[in-house]
């Protein structure tokens, strides 16, 4: 199962590794597509996605 998460660096440098997306119990949200996961950060007021990392993934 193919899956997308959402990422950025920590503290917006690259060399610090990223930081991802996560729910209230601490795992990171999965999203099924790439779509739904640019849809959230759209809806939370994102307009400029250059930032973010929409990774795709294997379960």
């Amino acid at each position: 199962m193919t899956y997308f998460t959402i990422s950025r660096p920590i503290n917006g440098i690259t060399l610090n590794g990223n930081e991802f997306l996560l729910d209230e119990d601490g795992e990171v949200i999965r999203f099924a597509t790439r779509e739904l996961a640019e849809a959230l950060l759209r809806e939370s007021g994102y307009s400029d996605l250059d930032g973010f990392c929409i990774e795709e993934e294997s379960a």
